[in-house]
């Protein structure tokens, strides 16, 4: 079966996080933050929006603080190397 993408968005801390929503296709629900600090989640067909709202809840400390490092990476410039 063909797997069903959406935007969407959920709030943590006050904060808002955008994420992709990959329908179908999996068994249980993953979670991906990748190293541009865009965020992942595959959930099973059956899937209730209840149920993905209170696995992102669980996971909300986790998102933020994930992200966050990975905007405070690309806040550090790194030094340039000289020959």
């Amino acid at each position: 079966m063909k797997q069903q993408v959406k935007q969407k968005c959920f709030r943590y801390g006050g904060a808002h996080y955008p994420y992709e929503l990959h329908i179908g296709g999996v068994k249980r629900l993953n979670l991906r933050i990748r190293s541009d600090g865009s965020i992942r989640l595959s959930v099973p067909w059956a899937t209730s929006q209840r149920q993905i709202d209170a696995f992102l809840t669980r996971c909300g400390e986790k998102i933020a603080d994930a992200v966050a490092r990975i905007q405070a990476n690309k806040s550090v410039q790194k030094p340039e190397l000289s020959a």
